[in-house]
């Protein structure tokens, strides 16, 4: 099992500890406020904020009559409107093996529009998602410290065998979160 070596970026030991990973689950009452939590942490910095869609297989179930890669790209506008008002630098990346679109600014109200123009044509495809690859993508938007929020399915599998083995490159120079939308039908 192949896996691409992702850029060293030097961090001083404060900032390793820093680093940490957060899951987000939908179906939590009031789980907006756990998600505004961690977009307040920013350490008094400017933060770049990442959204990186996951537009594989996965993404194509249906959640309330509707594909989740439409939940996910409601999520990624509000995340986007959001970081925008905030004047924070957003870049977001849509994908499953390879990028199908990418986004990129600071400009609230062109940010908003560009976000909405560009995910609008991204489709669910029925192949696993390279997550070495769109890790890659994510470490190649820069070195700066930045918020990474993943939007994908917590299918056990696809996480145990994409994800989980790209998480700890990525917690080493990002702050990131796993955010992933539930059928509201099937809380249990």
């Amino acid at each position: 099992e192949a896996m691409v070596e992702l850029p060293r970026v030097m961090m001083t030991q404060e900032a390793a500890r820093a680093s940490e990973l957060v899951f987000v689950d939908a179906s939590l009452p009031d789980y907006q406020r756990l998600v505004a939590d961690v977009l307040r942490a920013t350490g008094g910095e400017r933060p770049v904020e990442v959204i990186l869609l996951d537009a594989s297989r996965t993404s194509a179930g249906r959640i309330g009559g509707s594909p989740r890669l439409d939940a996910a790209m409601d999520a990624a506008l509000l995340l986007t409107a959001l970081a925008g008002h905030a004047r924070d630098r957003v870049q977001v990346l849509a994908g499953d093996r390879v990028v199908h679109a990418r986004i990129s600014g600071t400009d609230r109200a062109r940010l908003l529009h560009d976000t909405i123009s560009t995910l609008a044509p991204v489709e669910s495809r029925l192949v696993e998602a390279d997550w070495s690859a769109l890790a890659t993508e994510v470490v190649r938007l820069g070195t700066h410290r930045a918020l990474v929020v993943l939007l994908t399915s917590l299918e056990s599998s696809a996480i145990e065998e994409g994800l989980l083995p790209v998480i700890p490159a990525l917690v080493a120079h990002h702050r990131v979160v796993v955010a992933s939308v539930t059928d509201p039908g099937l809380a249990v």
